[in-house]
């Protein structure tokens, strides 16, 4: 990968942009049923950032795999495969994780999104949605709580596992990421695909219908589900991909948690990072879901803290997703990603829950109210 450095001329802040907007553009649109990204023209908008041609990287791929098994197996000839690599190769040789992360992240929707149209070539949304809805609790669309949720665990996954041998241009490594991150994809979209066949050869697919509104309550202060989703995603965004910080919101919130501000200050910190994207707009959509009428259940002071007491203090749903259910998971991921000094317990847990909670809707409040 030397060799192809020294002839590259890269334009890492441009690059990591472009990055940065496709994966969070395609992330949030991975969220509705039978979107497929459009890849086709990234290849040469990477190579144009890398100041590289085609030939370049055919040429590197011919000697880079020269003598081994690998050069005659398509999977691994792949210009576009190995110009990926070649990106993160660089950010790491520059110790810019999160272009590393980026470009890993771009690498799996690439290999989702070719694996899926090749077997659902013809989508059925309807059938897609309800396939969702009925695979197994442990199929990693479900698990993960959505497709690109999947797709940012399985990234961050390869992430840990391949950083050391793509760093070092490991030939044996690489092959084995190419292989496994190809494989664990097209495992879960085989087993995806085989329930949304079965939902359209049965007929069990759900219908869509469009919500409608009563004549007495006024369209401003309605949250129907298109404006849920969208409002979602914009705050979303602005917490993990602009990095927006609330220090107002976060000094109430861990005031009311008596969350301490040595950890309090790691969470939110933790907090602003591109891979908690779909878990935040699963929570502000569920935060959102049953509110009717925005003045009175947010942005009225006692209204807001009843809902949200409400939302913490539930034991018991018949719901397979839930609000407290999704701040418990984002809780730990953080604490995965995260380190803390020590390992917070059942009651710095639940006060963490807490603060979370306030802090994520105490955000939308303002977002939506101005105070």
């Amino acid at each position: 990968m030397e060799t192809l450095l020294q002839i590259a001329n890269i334009q890492q802040n441009e690059l990591k942009k472009y990055l940065l907007k496709r994966v969070s553009s395609d992330l949030n649109d991975l969220s509705e049923p039978c979107f497929y990204p459009k890849l086709k023209r990234d290849y040469y908008e990477f190579l144009n950032f890398c100041g590289l041609k085609d030939s370049d990287v055919k040429n590197f791929v011919k000697y880079f795999y020269r003598g081994r098994p690998e050069s005659a197996w398509i999977l691994h000839k792949s210009p576009e495969t190995n110009l990926l690599i070649f990106i993160m190769y660089f950010f790491l040789s520059k110790k810019e994780i999160l272009g590393y992360s980026l470009t890993m992240k771009y690498f799996c929707i690439r290999y989702y999104t070719n694996l899926i149209n090749k077997q659902i070539r013809f989508c059925n949304s309807d059938g897609f949605k309800s396939a969702l809805e009925l695979i197994p609790k442990i199929h990693l669309f479900s698990r993960e709580g959505s497709i690109p949720g999947a797709i940012i665990f399985m990234s961050s996954e390869m992430e840990k596992k391949y950083i050391a041998g793509i760093a070092s241009q490991n030939k044996e490594k690489i092959s084995a990421f190419i292989v496994e991150s190809r494989t664990r994809i097209s495992r879960s979209i085989k087993s995806f695909a085989e329930k949304y066949y079965e939902v359209l050869k049965t007929g069990t697919a759900s219908k869509t219908y469009e919500e409608k509104t009563s004549d007495e309550e006024s369209p401003e202060e309605l949250v129907p589900i298109a404006a849920q989703t969208r409002f979602s995603e914009e705050i979303a965004k602005k917490i993990c991909v602009y990095k927006q910080v609330d220090y107002n919101s976060h000094r109430e919130a861990a005031s009311i948690s008596k969350v301490p501000s040595a950890i309090s200050n790691i969470v939110i910190s933790e907090l602003t990072n591109i891979k908690y994207f779909d878990n935040l707009k699963i929570i502000i959509t569920l935060y959102l879901k049953n509110i009717q009428n925005l003045k009175i259940n947010i942005c009225d002071e006692n209204q807001y803290y009843k809902h949200l007491r409400g939302l913490v203090a539930l034991k018991r749903t018949s719901e397979r997703i839930y609000f407290k259910q999704q701040i418990s998971v984002l809780l730990e991921k953080i604490l995965t990603n995260r380190k803390f000094l020590e390992e917070p317990n059942t009651r710095e847990k639940f006060n963490i829950i807490l603060f979370l909670s306030i802090y994520i809707t105490l955000f939308i409040k303002k977002t939506l109210c101005g105070k």
